[in-house]
Order: structure tokens, then sequence, then C-alpha cells
């Protein structure tokens, strides 16, 4: 796996420093105090416009359900994790469509609907509104309007019209139709629809000291929190765990060995191997002399190392 070091931005980047790229309308300052607080202050260094997709499976509900129930007698043997998706997928349609059959039933046209699930199907008062419900009363409501039974007027949703739930259009995401020939998806009218759109992606850098400092675990549980994108933030973290692991290791040398120049540092870290604690995994550290000495400056810029000559030392 490479790791592309570039800034386009052309100001020198410090070798240490790590960069969270974060994609879309998002309120960044409140993300950049949720990461401060964590004891990882960030600055924005510049602001990119990029393309991004979003795909959806478009069909009726009926059709949906027909499909995921039939997709599901075929996976019961055959793939566990892919059988284990589709029946939360089927869930999610049956629940949508109850929803929606409950809504068709309390209410009637030109009825204000409830902007949540909680008042709109009568829980008891005081439960705490549970998240998922509270997902599906929004895909229903979703799918009211994008079906034409409900419009949004002066901020409330109005019921326009009813209608059989089978028989609405939805969209879900594209998993549901994973493994499935395109032909039986044409036969029954579902279709796949990507709408590419233009998004801000701002990159948040992270000086060496809080890199260095980082608590991977906390903050993992603050970009769950934060509603991070997983496959981003698992690149970022895995950058931050190689650059803590590489700068420990530094220091380790430093501190053995004594005053070392950048080339003999990395000689070292080529010929030594790093064993973790269970003795299971072995780390070989092949690094270039121009990213050792980036490292060494970076550790001496924030006063872990002192540098006299060519040679750097520990503090």
């Amino acid at each position: 796996m490479s790791r592309s070091t570039a800034n386009a931005g052309g100001e020198k980047k410090m070798t240490l420093e790590e960069a969270l790229r974060v994609r879309g309308d998002r309120d960044l300052p409140s993300i950049r105090a949720a990461f401060k607080e964590a004891g990882m202050p960030a600055q924005v260094r510049d602001v990119a416009t990029i393309l991004d997709e979003m795909i959806f499976v478009m069909g009726t509900i009926g059709c949906i359900k027909s499909l995921l129930k039939e997709r599901l007698a075929q996976l019961e043997e055959e793939d566990e994790d892919t059988g284990s998706l589709q029946t939360t997928n089927l869930e999610i349609v049956e629940k949508v469509a109850g929803i929606i059959a409950g809504i068709m039933e309390r209410y009637k046209p030109g009825d204000p609907l409830p902007g949540t699930g909680f008042a709109g199907m009568g829980w008891e008062t005081g439960r705490q509104t549970p998240w998922k419900d509270e997902m599906q009363w929004f895909i229903a409501i979703s799918t009211l309007k994008g079906n034409g039974l409900a419009r949004e007027e002066d901020g409330r949703v109005i019921l326009r019209k009813r209608a059989d739930p089978e028989s609405l259009v939805m969209a879900l995401p594209e998993d549901i139709i994973e493994g499935i020939d395109p032909e039986i998806l044409k036969d029954r009218g579902i279709t796949a629809n990507m709408t590419v759109s233009s998004v801000p992606e701002y990159r948040l850098v992270f000086e060496p000291e809080a890199i260095l400092e980082a608590d991977l675990e906390n903050i993992d549980d603050l970009a769950v929190q934060l509603d991070l994108d997983p496959d981003t933030y698992a690149a970022f973290r895995e950058a931050v765990f190689l650059k803590q692991l590489v700068a420990a290791r530094v220091q380790e040398i430093i501190e053995e060995r004594g005053t070392l120049t950048p080339e003999e540092v990395a000689e070292i870290l080529k010929k030594s191997v790093v064993e973790d604690p269970d003795g299971i995994w072995t780390i070989s550290l092949n690094l270039s002399t121009e990213f050792v000495k980036g490292v060494l400056e970076d550790l001496r810029k924030i006063g872990l190392l002192s540098k006299k000559g060519t040679g750097f030392r520990a503090v």
C-alpha cells in the first residue's frame, strides 16, 4: 500500500504531520473542536472541490420485497454475510411499508404528518425514540414525497392522497442488488441511478506533536461520533499508527546508540526488526535517508531530540 505525501499548496510539509480529508457540507468548527478536546488540534490547510457519486436502487416496494425474499432463499446456505445484509435490507423495506400503511390508515389527505416517527406512530410518551425507527420513518416520508403523495408546506409535510404502499417506488442503497442478474432486475422494473455531485473537501492537518500523542482508541470513538467516512478515516488511522511506530523506533535507536546522523539511523532501521509483545508480528522499517532525516528534524522541532552538526541525540 502506498501513500502520497505531496502537498498541492506548495507549503513545506512536515514528515510526521498527517491530514484527514473531510468531504461535504460539514460543521468544520465543531469537528475541529472535538479533535482539540481529544488532544489533537488541527488546522484547515486547503479546500478542494471534488466529484462524489451516490448510487440508489429504485423499484416498487412490492417488487423489492419479493426480490429480496427470493434472494435470501438462494443465499440461505451459500453466503452468510451477504444473507445477513439482505435480511437487514428486507427488514427495512418491510418496516417502511408498515409505516406507510399506518399513515394511510391514520391520516387523511390534507392532514399534516408529524416530523418524527415517535409522534407519528403513537409510541408511548417518554420512551426514548429508537434511532432505527426514526431512520425508517424518514425513509417512509421521503418515499411519500417522492411518489407525489406528500408535499412540503410552511415547514410541514402534508399528506396529499392515499395509495397502496406496495405500489410506491422507493430508493435503497446499491448493495441490495449485489450478485443479482441484471435481467432479473429489468424484469421486475428495478433500476439503479447514479447521481454525481460537486462537493467541497477539506484537509484537516494535524502537526507531529498531535500525531505522536494521539490515543487511537479514543480517536476511533470520536470518528464514529463525528460520522466520518469509514474508508477515509481508516487510511488516516493507518498513517497515524505507522508514524507513531516509526517515531518511537527512531527515538529508541537514538537513546540506545547516542548521537547519530540520518544515514546511520536509516541503516540501523533497515538491519533491525521490531517484534510485537506476543511474538507473532515482526516489523521491518525500510525507510529512505531523506524520510528519516525528516522524522529526526520533526522530533527536534517538538523538543524530543537535539542536533549537533549533522548528528541527532536524545534530549
